[in-house]
C-alpha cells in the first residue's frame, strides 16, 4: 500500500529520477553530507538514504550513503515513490498561487498553508510506502527538503516495520540533522545538537527540560569561544574629522564573521539566552578594549573615546544582568561615562518586569534611571528606523546616541533626506543632554554622500568608509582623513 502523511489524493506526475551521470556533486560539502546519511541509515538500520534535488526535469541526486544490503529496493519503487508525492508538491496549489507566501508554501504550521485539515491544525508532509524484498516487509519513507533554492527529498528505504522514521517527531529531527550540516565542509557535532533543538523548539514550541537545560549548556560552550571586535564612529568635520567613540561587535573566531547563530537562538529561546548573552558580552567588551588601549608608548587621552555595547531590551529588566554591569564598573575597567549600552531593535520592549508588572515606556525607562543613577552609564537607540526602534522609542526613553539604520538611505533621495532632517530635529527637541545621531551601515555604495549628510545635521557616521571592525584600536590616517574632508566639501 502507498500512504501518504496526511493527503489521499492519487495524483500522479511525470518527474522522473535522472540516469546516475546526472547526479550533483558538490565537492566537500557532499562528503559531509554523505557522511551524515550514512549516519542516518545506521542509527535507523535502513538498507540506504540519499537526496534528490529538483531540476527542470528531473529529481538528480545529491549526495547518498552506501547501499547496505544485497536486495536492494526494487526498480520502480524509488521513482513510483517521488512522482507520487511531488505531485502533491510541485503540482498542487503549494507552490502555484501567488496568495501563499513561499514560507506559507513549505511550512505546514504556517497560518495560511493550504494543506490543513478541517480544524485548521497542520498536517504532516511526507510519504511513506510498504514493500517487500524476498518476503521481507520493509518500509521507505520519503521526506520534503523545501530549502531555497533547489527543492528535494530525503529517501530512506529498506527501514524495518515500525520505524520510528515513521513518526513525525523522528522525522522532524532527521531533516534538522540534515539542514544543520548542509552547507558544512566538516562535521561539527554541537553546531548539529544545537541546530536539531533549536528546530524542534521552533516547530513544537517546548522540549522537555533535560533538553532545555542541554540546549543551554550548549549555547554557553559556543558563546565564550566568541572574541570582540571595534568599529569607529566618527565625527564629521570638514576641517578635522576624527574617531569619536567605537562599537564593540561579537566575532565568530573561526568564520570571522557576527555569530549570527548565537543572536537566533538567544531570540527563540528567551530571557535566560538573551541575558547570558548580553552578560557576556558586555564583560568581554570590556576587557577586550581596556586591553586595546594599553600600549607601551601609552595612548593620548583623546583616543580613550566612549564604548558602545548592544543590549536585548528584555536583558535590561533582569537583575542578573545589572550585577554584571555593576561588577565591571567595580573593577574599574572602564569609566562609566564612557559605557553606552545600545538597546536593540531586535526585540520589542518586554511585556513584563521579572514580578509580573507590565512594562510601559514610563516604567522601562524609570528602570532605566536605575542604570543611569547608580552606574552613571548612557544609553542609545540602536538602528532607528528598523524592527521595534521607533518614534515613541526615541521620545519616551531620551537616550543619548540615536543610531540610525542603513536602510533609511536606501529610500530615494528625497525621502531620505526628509526623514534624516525629521530625526535630527527630533532628537534635538527631546531635551537630549548631548544628543549624538549617528548614521551606520555607510559605505562607498550609500546613495546619499557625506557632504549632503553633513549639509543635513549628521555629524556622526559609522561604516566600511571609515574603518572595518578590528581587534585594535587605530587613530585616523592622513590619507583617510583627507578623504572625509574631501567627500565632506563635495
Amino acid at each position: 500500500m502507498v500512504g501518504l502523511l496526511g493527503t489521499n489524493s492519487s495524483a500522479t506526475n511525470s518527474a522522473a529520477i535522472a540516469s546516475p551521470e546526472q547526479t550533483l556533486s558538490q565537492g566537500a560539502t557532499a562528503v559531509v553530507s554523505g557522511q551524515i546519511l550514512e549516519g542516518v541509515r545506521r542509527s535507523l538500520q535502513a538498507d540506504g538514504v540519499a537526496v534528490f534535488r529538483a531540476d527542470r526535469h528531473h529529481w538528480l541526486k545529491y549526495a547518498e550513503s552506501p547501499v547496505q544490503t544485497d536486495q536492494p529496493l526494487p526498480d520502480g519503487i524509488l521513482a513510483e515513490m517521488i512522482s507520487h508525492l511531488s505531485a502533491q508538491l510541485l503540482s498542487s496549489q503549494l507552490l502555484t498561487p501567488p496568495q501563499h507566501t513561499e514560507a506559507a508554501r513549505f511550512n505546514p504550521f504556517h497560518p495560511s498553508h493550504p494543506n490543513r485539515d478541517d480544524q485548521g491544525e497542520p498536517l504532516q508532509q511526507g510519504g511513506y510506502r510498504s514493500y517487500e524484498v524476498a518476503g521481507v516487509a520493509k518500509q521507505m519513507v520519503l521526506l520534503p527538503l523545501p530549502t531555497h533554492p533547489s527543492y528535494g527529498f530525503m529517501a530512506i528505504w529498506g527501514l524495518p516495520p515500525n520505524s520510528l522514521a515513521l513518526s513525525q517527531v523522528f522525522s522532524r529531527m532527521i531533516l534538522s540533522l540534515y539542514w544543520a550540516t548542509e552547507e558544512l565542509t566538516q562535521i561539527s557535532p554541537a553546531l548539529i545538537e544545537a541546530t536539531i533543538l533549536d528546530d524542534l523548539c521552533r516547530v513544537y514550541g517546548w522540549v522537555p527540560a533535560a533538553l532545555y537545560q542541554r540546549r543551554f549548556e550548549l549555547f554557553c560552550d559556543r558563546l565564550s569561544q566568541m572574541l570582540v571586535y571595534f568599529e569607529p564612529v566618527l565625527r564629521l568635520d570638514p576641517d578635522y574629522p576624527y574617531i569619536d567613540s567605537w562599537e564593540a561587535l561579537a566575532r565568530d573566531p573561526i568564520q570571522d564573521c557576527a555569530p549570527i547563530d548565537l543572536f537566533s537562538a538567544a531570540e527563540l529561546w528567551g530571557d535566560r539566552f538573551m541575558v547570558e548573552l548580553d552578560a557576556f558580552f558586555v564583560r568581554q567588551a570590556v576587557r577586550s578594549y581596556r586591553n586595546a588601549c594599553q600600549f607601551p608608548f601609552g595612548r593620548r587621552q583623546e583616543d580613550l573615546r566612549d564604548l558602545s555595547v548592544n543590549v536585548y531590551p528584555p536583558s535590561l529588566t533582569q537583575e542578573r544582568y545589572f550585577e554584571a554591569l555593576q561588577q565591571v564598573i567595580t573593577d574599574k575597567l572602564i569609566q562609566p561615562e564612557k559605557l553606552i549600552l545600545e538597546i536593540s531593535e531586535k526585540l520589542p520592549l518586554p511585556s513584563y518586569m521579572p514580578n509580573g508588572q507590565e512594562v510601559t515606556i514610563e516604567s522601562f525607562k524609570k528602570h532605566l534611571g536605575q542604570y543611569v543613577r547608580d552606574l552613571k552609564i548612557g544609553f542609545s537607540v540602536d538602528d532607528f528606523g528598523a524592527g521595534h526602534a521607533s518614534v515613541s522609542r526615541l521620545t519616551g526613553l531620551n537616550p543619548s546616541h540615536v543610531k540610525i539604520d542603513r536602510d533609511l538611505l536606501y529610500q530615494g533621495r528625497e525621502a531620505s533626506e526628509i526623514t534624516l532632517r525629521f530625526v535630527v530635529d527630533l532628537a534635538s527637541s527631546t531635551r537630549l543632554r548631548a544628543p549624538k545621531v549617528v548614521v551606520e551601515g555607510f559605505d562607498q555604495d550609500s546613495p546619499i554622500s557625506l557632504g549632503q549628510l553633513y549639509r543635513l545635521g549628521i555629524r556622526y557616521v559609522q561604516g566600511h568608509i571609515i574603518g572595518r571592525a578590528s581587534p585594535d584600536l587605530s587613530r585616523l590616517s592622513k590619507e583617510r582623513s583627507q578623504l572625509v574632508r574631501q567627500l565632506i566639501r563635495e
